[in-house]
């Protein structure tokens, strides 16, 4: 029997030790993208328990806080217009802009409940895809020192490199294969992750080399 991901959620809640109270608030935010649109709570918990195995290569930092800004990551596209949120092509400007609001709607639902995550989301398309500008960051409402700023963009950098490899390697949709709706061969996902985060090949062929990727 194929393990689901709720049950995958689940291991990695016990894995990371996080409290009965934590895994409540983390499902607060992010099961209404279950209802809203289920592979998109789908691939939040992947970026999740994949942050978290990524976290635990690197040695660097906490897989709990890997884990927490990926599952989190998209909480925003809760109030994203579905008819953007769903499509799989024919995406105009008016879908990006919709589509890209969601970083700093996201940002804004969890301050004051998990103040660092909603710093390290705010980084995690800024690096690939440029947004939010700068001038348009949402504010955190408490002061991080700069180690624990530095920490929260570099989570989301790298959770942003987990988002794009999930999305492009479980997402039939036009904007990774144009003019057809169908997953990319695993040469061609890896091509589209390189050229995306050319500032980030090293890692990304290390990760490919102990198969995370």
């Amino acid at each position: 029997m194929a393990i689901t991901l709720t049950s995958r959620l689940q291991k990695e809640f016990n894995n990371l030790g996080i409290s009965l109270e934590q895994r409540s608030s983390i499902l607060t935010f992010v099961n209404p993208l279950k209802i809203k649109d289920k592979p998109t709570w789908d691939h939040s918990v992947r970026v999740g328990i994949k942050g978290a195995e990524v976290g635990r290569f690197t040695h660097i930092d906490d897989p709990k806080a890997w884990f927490y800004v990926g599952v989190l990551h998209d909480v925003g596209k809760s109030l994203t217009d579905p008819k953007s949120l769903k499509k799989t092509g024919g995406f105009g400007p008016k879908d990006k802009k919709e589509l890209d609001r969601h970083v700093v709607d996201g940002c804004k639902l969890l301050r004051g409940a998990h103040d660092f995550t909603a710093s390290a989301i705010r980084w995690h398309h800024y690096f690939s895809g440029g947004y939010p500008s700068r001038y348009a960051m949402p504010k955190i409402d408490i002061e991080f020192s700069e180690a624990t700023e530095l920490k929260a963009m570099y989570l989301g950098r790298f959770t942003g490199l987990i988002d794009f490899y999930d999305a492009v390697t479980h997402r039939k949709n036009e904007k990774f294969s144009p003019g057809h709706k169908r997953l990319p061969t695993p040469e061609e996902a890896k091509e589209l992750l390189l050229k995306s985060n050319p500032d980030q090949i090293h890692f990304i062929n290390e990760l490919y080399e102990v198969g995370i990727f």
